[in-house]
């Protein structure tokens, strides 16, 4: 499942990966005043009751949208989810471990994690994000 737009470039890749996957979809946007996260549009079972769920995002910065995507699967029902990143901070993977509502921990896998602290809450480096 990529998180809109952004997840999109990763889907394909993953696609290849697990040929046999059914696709969902979670549009969310972030205000940028408070920097909560909201969801917008969703394409996604209503139940995710035993389905092995992976979340594409490819920055990972604050954490705040892949802790509310894990709570949105969690809510329907979702036990496995993996959140697949290119990118991450420190602060980024923090937060969605600290997620208080979660059954249980989701797993991250990530290429790099930047320890530099990011400029602003929503864009981690220059050109990123």
């Amino acid at each position: 499942m990529p998180i809109l737009r952004a997840g999109l470039g990763m889907l394909e890749g993953m696609v290849r990966l697990l040929p046999s996957a059914e696709v969902g979809f979670l549009g969310m946007i972030r205000n940028e005043e408070t920097l909560e996260a909201t969801t917008y549009a969703n394409r996604l079972p209503e139940d995710l009751s035993g389905r092995q769920c992976y979340v594409l995002d490819p920055m990972l910065a604050t954490g705040g949208t892949l802790a509310m995507a894990i709570r949105y699967l969690v809510d329907r029902g979702a036990d496995d989810v993996t959140a697949i990143c290119l990118l991450a901070a420190p602060e980024g993977i923090k937060h969605p471990e600290e997620e208080p509502r979660r059954r249980r921990r989701a797993d991250l896998a990530g290429h790099r994690s930047d320890r530099r602290p990011p400029q602003r809450p929503w864009v981690h480096r220059p050109r990123l994000g």
